[in-house]
């Protein structure tokens, strides 16, 4: 050690210029888009259940569940009157399984 000089400290000893540089390769790029790209059409999708679908479903569900009861489970009045209600209601074909309660609601907006 030269003469006059400080002794080096631990910094110096252990980490001379040992600076690393990370390059972002175009593949690992095209991967986290398609990530994003995915959780972002999961979470449109999870909002539109919560917001639109499951509310129109429970509309339909009340009107059918009335019918239901009113008509008899598996009678033909009840298809013929579940018909009539759909069309006039321009509803799609399905026929509502359950009514969605309102956690059901809360949990499609949370995820």
């Amino acid at each position: 050690m030269p003469k006059g000089l400080p002794p080096p400290t631990f910094t110096e000893i252990f980490f001379v210029s040992t600076s690393v540089t990370a390059i972002i390769s175009k593949e690992w790029k095209q991967r986290i888009l398609i990530i994003c790209l995915a959780l972002a059409g999961m979470g449109g999708w999870f909002i539109f259940d919560g917001l639109v679908a499951y509310p129109r479903n429970n509309e339909k569900a009340v009107v059918y569940f009335e019918l239901r009861d009113r008509l008899g489970k598996d009678s033909p009045e009840l298809k013929e009157a579940w018909e009539v209600v759909r069309k006039e209601r321009t509803w799609n074909d399905s026929t509502p399984k359950k009514i969605y309660s309102d956690g059901d609601l809360l949990t499609q907006l949370i995820l």
